[in-house]
């Protein structure tokens, strides 16, 4: 995000970086590039949304047929009730490929975000979830991450609709 966010800008962006950041990505891919490890090929959830969607960055092409099969994955595995830092980057992944999945993606999300909002005393409109890397950051960091996901399609331009990013549309 970061290489395409500086290309974006205008920043130079030495031209071995994608490369390097695919050769990376390359060592911790497992099922032919529609999973990811974090620092070897054994697969996890979190770090699968996470590799697809550099994968997308670097230039995948909708059709890719590992992005394809990956994001079949996280259809599969559906929004995590523990893990916010999972569902930040799968919904992500699911907002750029668009179309039917990411319909149902994004009405699970939403409904379950809405559902488990603090509603009354200080805490009303904010999240804590409660689980291993969710705890730790506290009641902040589960409303930050519960926020910038409800604000996936505000916060970030379409990788896969051209004509939008152009203004035709």
């Amino acid at each position: 995000m970061a290489l395409k966010s500086a290309e974006m800008a205008g920043l130079h962006v030495p031209s071995t970086s994608p490369a390097l950041a695919g050769r990376f990505l390359d060592s911790v891919a497992s099922e032919y590039g529609a999973k990811y490890g974090y620092l070897t090929p054994d697969p996890r959830q979190t770090t699968t949304a996470i590799g697809l969607l550099c994968r997308m960055y670097l230039g995948w092409e909708r059709e890719e047929e590992a992005l394809v099969r990956g994001v079949g994955y996280l259809d599969q595995w559906g929004p995590s009730k523990n893990s916010m830092y999972f569902n930040y980057y799968a919904t992500q992944v699911l907002c750029h490929f668009d179309g039917p999945l990411w319909e149902k993606w994004n009405a699970a999300m939403r409904d379950y975000l809405v559902r488990n909002q603090a509603t009354e005393g200080l805490e009303a409109g904010s999240w804590f979830f409660v689980d291993e890397k969710c705890a730790s950051g506290g009641r902040l960091y589960n409303t930050a991450m519960a926020i910038t996901t409800l604000e996936v399609y505000y916060r970030y331009m379409p990788l896969y609709k051209p004509d939008v990013m152009r203004g035709t549309r």
